[in-house]
């Protein structure tokens, strides 16, 4: 038995639902528990067979995956799980950063944490918050992507390009998205 993949992602974004998804699937072990920690607490204190005996083995399963909370909290994790497995397929579990920042600010709430302004709310780690461990924001900045901002991206074209060159920017929009150019 071998962990072929892993769901990585900030607490609050969806981690849970995905955990749950995947273990009521009839081919994939999950971790027993949602998060293992192998990673980053017990990969020097505990062996490689404890970490196996997270997962269920009472069947012929195609794949074995965790999902933690905590992996993307140290660059030295991606080395690990690599060396462990190079074929490891890894999941992001990202959500958009002021709602994430909402449903922080209402996780603490209900922790009765309180905050004397926006900045000392944002100056306190997030997984202070969270019950975790010692990181910080150092910076933040949001904005929303245009269309434009998103088909050049993708595309390494201006919509308004497409436009000038007599093509025309929707039907590349379309076919970028993979939609039908049939009106």
């Amino acid at each position: 038995m071998i962990i072929n993949f892993m769901c990585i992602g900030v607490g609050r974004s969806g981690t849970t639902w995905i955990y749950k998804l995947l273990d009521s699937h009839k081919d994939i072990s999950m971790a027993l528990g949602k998060e293992t920690n192998y990673f980053n607490n017990f990969y020097r204190s505990r062996s490689i067979d404890w970490y196996h005996e997270q997962f269920s083995t009472k069947k012929d399963y195609k794949s074995f995956g965790e999902v933690s909370n905590n992996y993307y909290f140290n660059e030295g994790i991606a080395e690990r799980i690599f060396k462990y497995n190079p074929k490891t397929k890894l999941i992001f579990c990202i959500r958009e950063p002021v709602d994430l920042l909402l449903t922080i600010k209402s996780f603490a709430d209900r922790r009765s944490l309180r905050f004397h302004s926006v900045e000392d709310f944002l100056q306190t780690p997030i997984v202070n918050i969270m019950g975790q461990s010692d990181i910080a924001i150092a910076n933040l900045s949001v904005s929303r992507p245009t269309l434009d901002d998103v088909f050049l991206k993708h595309t390494g074209r201006s919509i308004r390009d497409e436009e000038a060159s007599g093509g025309d920017g929707d039907s590349a929009a379309r076919q970028m998205l993979g939609l039908s150019d049939r009106r």
